[in-house]
């Protein structure tokens, strides 16, 4: 599935109209964002994917704001995969028909900036009120619903998604009070613990049982949402949960992603590491690779890295939509020209499905008014996260929103604002790193050429940065002839501490040493340079906001 990327070629600005706005969707309906006109739909099972009807029955919806904001849904959805795909695809199991990925798109009110925010699936927020689907005593994973305990807390938590559900009335769409207030505003904070319930709300946390057979209103897991209530209640949680009002919506699956993938010509992924997940079948050398549709699916699907979890995956999936944009217009697909493109269009419609406002006039409109953007125009974040891991019954380990750094977020999309922050002439920003640096313990020693004083210098620059130093040693001895760089030694059972100390001191050289215990040993050579400022905020490692350059294959390959 992967093959060795051709050259890099120098870069230069890329239309963002066939790029983001389809790779965003991992990237059905490429062709309609070209200049060309569009050719009319033929009959035949490819000439458009079934519609669908996100917004209705959501009602108090955020004001409109200026600029275009679209979601795009990710599904785990395997229903009519067969055994052998899902052997191929490395999505065995049962689906939760919940949303795998889930990001807002927003195009500036000018066209000249695309922003794009990844929602992780497990973040912890309030549902609009809805009816439950129908109940059918078994969770996704095949476990009766008796299974829950007397508290509600599950032997084996469900997957990502997938509550257990006891009895429930027919489905429906959100009730009237759907989404909110119309007004923007942060979201409300998550209860601490499970609490009472009041007439036609669940309990706080709990996962409802629907029994009343009216509307209900609950806590859970935001990709949950399309599970109990389809694309209506995930764009008015999403929309309760931002403020921001979603203008168009879009959503594919896995095998739509992978048909979709292959028929843009496949994307180019980069890793400084070894990136191996045995659950999604990734297997990744160090380099640059190109990598075609089931390739890429198991890229995006990775969780089980270093560091693992969801972050991780979100920033992957944001590369590879980035890579895919850039693809679309570098080779045969961009000298085919426009005629290469409409060609696509109808093939490519059949893997995603979209809302009906989504006309091919006002694609083509928005695609002339993108097309000259760089890269540099595109911006990425993930939604900062305050806590990892809030045990809920019924949900399992949920992730709780930093709501002051998610509002300020959501408010510059609101505003139609950049959302990566202007840096002023000569402003350093501390670097997040995972670990606080409090819980490192470093000893510093004047190398073989060192300046006299250097381990000393650098030591209290440490100090000042938060670092726990135990021990300063000058001069070891040894000529300039025995000189080699600054370098950071640690026993390898410091190996996922390692970073926060090496984003320290950029200009390092680590190295894992066995039998070094529990301190980190840093040698100053001739060049010590200077301490980088650094801040705990393992949200930010991973998902503070860039910009697309800075996510290219085209720079320097990432970590991972």
């Amino acid at each position: 599935m992967f093959r060795p990327a051709l050259p890099l070629r120098t870069r230069r600005p890329r239309s963002l109209t066939a790029g983001v706005l389809c790779a965003a969707v991992l990237a059905g309906g490429c062709a309609q964002w070209s200049r060309a006109p569009e050719p009319p739909a033929r009959p035949g099972p490819e000439a458009a994917a079934p519609r669908v009807s996100p917004f209705e029955g959501v009602t108090g919806r955020p004001r409109a704001t200026p600029g275009t904001t679209f979601l795009l849904v990710g599904l785990d959805r395997r229903t009519g995969i067969s055994r052998e795909d899902k052997r191929r695809l490395f999505v065995g199991g049962e689906g939760c028909d919940c949303t795998d990925v889930m990001m807002l798109l927003h195009v500036s009110e000018d066209r000249r900036r695309v922003s794009v925010i990844s929602i992780p699936r497990d973040s912890y927020t309030e549902f609009p009120p809805h009816t439950e689907p129908p109940a059918t005593g078994t969770s996704a994973t095949g476990t009766s619903a008796a299974a829950t305990s007397a508290t509600g807390t599950r032997a084996a938590e469900p997957p990502a998604g997938e509550p257990p559900v006891t009895d429930t009335p027919a489905a429906g769409a959100p009730g009237p009070a759907a989404s909110g207030t119309g007004t923007s505003g942060p979201p409300a904070s998550p209860p601490e613990s499970p609490g009472t319930a009041t007439s036609g709300t669940a309990a706080a946390g709990a996962v409802p049982s629907g029994s009343g057979g009216g509307p209900v209103r609950h806590w859970g897991k935001i990709n949950a949402a399309h599970k109990h209530g389809g694309p209506a209640l995930t764009v008015a949680a999403v929309e309760g949960a931002t403020g921001i009002r979603i203008d168009h919506y879009l959503e594919t699956d896995f095998t739509g992603f992978v048909r979709t993938v292959d028929r843009l010509g496949g994307g180019r992924v980069c890793t400084g590491k070894p990136l191996k997940d045995k659950n999604s079948g990734l297997d990744l050398p160090p380099g640059t690779h190109h990598v075609d549709g089931t390739g890429a699916l198991k890229y995006v699907r990775a969780r089980k890295l270093d560091p693992p979890g969801d972050l991780g995956r979100v920033r992957r999936q944001q590369r590879f939509l980035l890579s895919v944009m850039e693809n679309l217009l570098s080779g045969e697909r961009a000298a085919a020209g426009r005629d290469g493109l409409s060609r696509s269009a109808r093939a490519l419609l059949a893997s995603v499905r979209t809302d009906e406002g989504l006309t091919l006039p006002k694609l083509a409109g928005l695609g002339r008014a993108l097309r000259k953007l760089p890269t540099s125009a595109a911006e990425f974040a993930t939604v900062p996260i305050r806590d990892f891991d809030h045990r809920v019954p019924g949900w399992g380990s949920t992730l709780v929103w930093d709501e002051p750094r998610a509002e300020a977020l959501f408010a510059a999309v609101r505003a139609d604002r950049p959302i990566v922050p202007e840096t002023r002439p000569g402003e350093v920003r501390p670097v997040p790193v995972a670990i606080a640096p409090r819980k490192l313990r470093v000893r510093v020693a004047e190398g073989p050429g060192a300046e006299p004083g250097s381990a000393a210098r650098l030591a209290r620059e440490l100090r000042a940065a938060g670092f726990t130093v135990v021990g300063v040693t000058a001069g070891s001895g040894g000529g300039a002839e025995q000189a080699g760089p600054t370098e950071i030694a640690h026993d390898p059972r410091l190996r996922r501490a390692a970073p926060t100390l090496s984003a320290a001191l950029p200009n390092a050289r680590v190295r894992e040493v066995k039998g070094l215990g529990r301190v980190f040993r840093v040698t100053v050579g001739p060049i010590a340079g200077r301490v980088v400022p650094v801040v705990h905020d393992r949200s930010g490692v991973e998902g503070a906001p860039v910009t697309g350059d800075e996510l290219s294959c085209r720079e320097a390959p990432p970590g991972g």
